[in-house]
């Protein structure tokens, strides 16, 4: 049941930060881009896989 609400709680958020972002509209090209790209990817799947590795 905690898992769930976590998920719900995350998932919500994330929602509407990603709604806004969607709005915006970030210029990043080249390899500034490519380097936020990967350094967000990165961060996501060390968090998941922290996650993951706790029980969540």
């Amino acid at each position: 049941m905690p898992a769930l609400v976590f998920s719900w709680i995350v998932t919500s958020l994330l929602f509407y930060a990603l709604g806004y972002l969607s709005v915006m509209h970030i210029e990043l090209q080249g390899l500034s881009g490519f380097t936020v790209w990967t350094i967000i990817h990165l961060s996501y799947f060390i968090i998941i896989f922290s996650l993951h590795k706790k029980g969540f």
